[in-house]
C-alpha cells in the first residue's frame, strides 16, 4: 500500500474517532464506589437515587455501562483514590481532593449542610464560637468534619447519617451537621412519623456549594471518562429536570 493511501485512511479513521468520540467506549464498564446519602445514592432504596440515575444515563449515552459498590463514605473515597474503582461521588471540591481526582465539569447536586437537632433542643448559632459547648454527630470522609474539627470543636464522627439521627434521638449528641435534604429523607426513612416529627433544623447552612462527580488519577483513560460524563450530562438536561423536580 502507498504511503498517500495510508496517510488517506489514517486521516478517515481520525475523523471518524472525532465526530463519533463513544466509539472509544464501546461496552466499556466502569465502577463507582459510593455510600449511602438518600435522595441521592442508596443500596438499599431504588427511589433514593437521583445522583445514580444521573451517572448511569450521562455514560449510557457514551456507551459506558456503570456498576456500584457500596461502602461507608470514607472506605468508598479510599477505595476511588487508590483506583480500585473508577470514581466516586457526589463530593465537594477541596485542594487535597483535585490532587487525587479529576473532576467532572458538570456538578451532580448542590449540597447545604444545616445543623440537625431535637425540637426540644434550643438551639442556634452564630458563630463557630458558639458551637463550642455541644457534640456535634459528623461523618467520616465528609468535608463538614474537617471544617468542625478545624475550629477546635467537640466532634463525633460515626460511619453514616443513619447513625448520627439515631444517636440525635437518643440524645448521645447535642446536633448533627447533614445536607439539608438528606437529612429529612434520612429522617423520615428512618422512624416512624410520630418520631420524625421530632427532628427540625437551623436555618443557617455550614456549607452550601456544588457536588461532582470524581474520577481516580489511577485509573486509564480518566480524564476521557470525565469527559464523556460531561459530554452525556449535557445532552441529557431533560433527566437533570425530570429528576430534579422529585426534591
Amino acid at each position: 500500500m502507498s504511503g498517500k493511501k495510508i496517510t488517506k485512511k489514517l486521516l478517515f479513521t481520525l475523523l471518524i474517532l472525532t465526530l463519533f468520540p463513544t466509539c472509544l467506549f464501546a461496552n466499556k464498564v466502569v465502577t463507582f464506589a459510593i455510600g449511602e446519602w438518600t435522595p441521592y445514592t442508596s443500596e438499599k432504596d431504588p427511589a433514593c437515587k437521583i445522583a445514580e440515575t444521573i451517572v448511569t444515563e450521562a455514560l449510557k449515552l457514551e456507551n459506558i455501562n456503570v456498576v456500584y459498590e457500596y461502602y461507608p463514605w470514607k472506605r468508598s473515597y479510599i477505595y476511588a483514590k487508590k483506583g480500585y474503582a473508577t470514581g466516586t461521588f457526589p463530593w465537594t471540591k477541596t485542594k487535597e481532593r483535585t490532587k487525587e481526582f479529576i473532576y467532572s465539569k458538570e456538578s451532580l447536586v448542590m449540597n447545604k449542610s444545616v445543623f440537625f437537632h431535637l425540637k426540644i433542643f434550643n438551639f442556634s448559632w452564630n458563630n463557630y464560637e458558639d458551637l463550642k459547648k455541644y457534640t456535634i454527630g459528623t461523618v467520616l470522609g465528609y468535608r463538614e468534619t474537617g471544617l468542625l474539627k478545624s475550629k477546635k470543636l467537640t466532634v463525633y464522627p460515626a460511619m453514616s447519617d443513619e447513625q448520627n439521627f439515631k444517636l440525635l434521638l437518643l440524645k448521645r449528641i447535642n446536633i448533627v451537621v447533614c445536607d439539608k435534604i438528606v437529612g429529612y429523607s434520612t429522617i423520615n426513612r428512618l422512624f416512624p412519623p410520630d418520631k420524625a416529627t421530632l427532628f427540625t433544623n437551623n436555618p443557617k447552612p455550614i456549607i452550601e456549594e456544588e457536588m461532582f462527580l470524581l474520577i481516580s488519577k489511577n485509573i486509564p483513560d480518566g480524564q476521557k471518562i470525565a469527559d464523556a460524563f460531561d459530554r452525556g450530562a449535557y445532552n441529557s438536561c431533560p433527566i437533570y429536570d425530570k429528576l430534579f423536580m422529585r426534591r
